[in-house]
């Protein structure tokens, strides 16, 4: 049986100008995707770089003609995931998986097609538009990293209403958030 040669279609790995240039061209929005992994970590330009080297020494693992992107997503969330290890180790956790998992789960529904700047904008806006005590529950569990027990008893709730309530807010978050994109691009 004869296996074909240097076919344009057939799956290769990038020659190293080719991935160059892909890296370099997708910083801003990988930037930005750990950035809304870890708001307001001074950490995000480091675990960019880590993502960097590790997409470098695996480049031959991607191949040409798949989502460069995805691929370089999820490089850059198993090192997220290892900062949030790191982190957990040293008692000053920022965000919880839940909340990792939530953001890279609207991430990907929202296929990556929105400026960076854009999306901090919507969350931002939604964000504020929260009720005070909202706001107050969002800060306490996913920025001070409590546990839902300890937030629920904080709040007077049940573990389970706390849990529902968490839910509902993320749930108001992404709409909020999609809308505001929605219109965005109409108004363009």
């Amino acid at each position: 049986m004869h296996e074909p040669t240097n076919s344009e279609d057939a799956p290769r790995p990038p020659t190293n100008e080719e991935f160059a240039q892909l890296l370099a061209a997708n910083q801003d929005v990988l930037l930005w995707f750990i950035k809304s992994l870890l708001p307001g970590s001074p950490d995000v330009d480091d675990i960019l770089q880590n993502t960097n080297l590790v997409l470098w020494r695996k480049q031959e693992s991607f191949q040409m003609g798949t989502s460069f992107l995805n691929w370089a997503r999820a490089v850059a969330r198993w090192e997220v995931r290892a900062w949030l290890s790191k982190a957990k180790r040293q008692s000053w956790l920022v965000v919880n998986d839940e909340l990792t998992d939530a953001i890279v789960d609207a991430i990907e529904q929202q296929g990556g097609e929105v400026g960076a700047s854009a999306r901090l904008d919507a969350l931002a806006e939604c964000m504020r538009k929260l009720k005070p005590r909202d706001k107050l529950l969002v800060a306490y569990y996913y920025q001070m990293g409590k546990p839902l027990d300890k937030c629920a008893e904080a709040f007077d709730l049940s573990a389970k209403s706390m849990k529902s309530t968490l839910h509902r807010i993320r749930a108001a978050l992404r709409r909020c958030v999609e809308s505001r994109l929605a219109l965005n691009q109409v108004g363009k």
